[in-house]
């Protein structure tokens, strides 16, 4: 099977990321492959986003999010980034 091909497979099974997204009536944020992979989760739910937390693998334990947007002042650039503020504790989890 040619890279191509593998492309277009791969496009297959995650285009439905982009339709759903959009069929709901939020908002889609292409990545940089540009190939329907999201970048960061849909705005409309920046308020309230669940993720499956890595750490308590193979439970399935739910952790609760505020998506902030933020910048980074390490250098010059001031890169945007998204932070997940815990719901409970009020701390900043990740980015």
């Amino acid at each position: 099977m040619s890279v191509r091909a593998n492309a277009g497979e791969l496009n297959a099974r995650v285009g439905a990321a982009r339709r759903d997204t959009e069929a709901r009536g939020e908002t889609f944020y292409p990545g940089a492959s540009r190939i329907h992979l999201a970048a960061f989760p849909p705005k409309e739910r920046w308020d309230d986003w669940a993720e499956l937390d890595s750490r308590s693998w193979p439970k399935r334990n739910e952790r609760r999010y505020m998506l902030v947007p933020t910048t980074c002042f390490n250098c010059e650039s001031a890169c945007g980034l998204l932070a997940y503020v815990d719901r409970d504790t009020l701390g900043v989890r990740k980015f």
